[in-house]
């Protein structure tokens, strides 16, 4: 099932308009939401599985988790603010 736009934009207010993952902004990359746990991976579109990501982090991270993503240095340095 797909994230509803008030969801969407619900989780953006929260998490202040910025990649949970480098800190971007939509002044720097278009903003997605993303989930902590993957559907693929069993998780839900429930808020609390949503974070924000940049375009270029969440297509990165694919199914992968939080961790593996960052342990295979995608760290803040290294993803471009577009």
């Amino acid at each position: 099932m797909a994230v509803s736009t008030r969801t969407r934009f619900e989780i953006f207010k929260r998490d202040n308009y910025r990649c949970h993952y480098c800190g971007a902004t939509p002044l720097q990359s278009a903003l997605h939401i993303d989930h902590v746990v993957a559907t693929a991976n069993g998780g839900t579109d429930d808020p609390s599985n949503l974070i924000t990501a940049c375009k270029d982090c969440n297509l990165r991270k694919h199914a992968k988790t939080e961790y593996e993503f960052l342990v295979q240095g995608h760290r803040i340095e290294e993803v471009p603010l577009v």
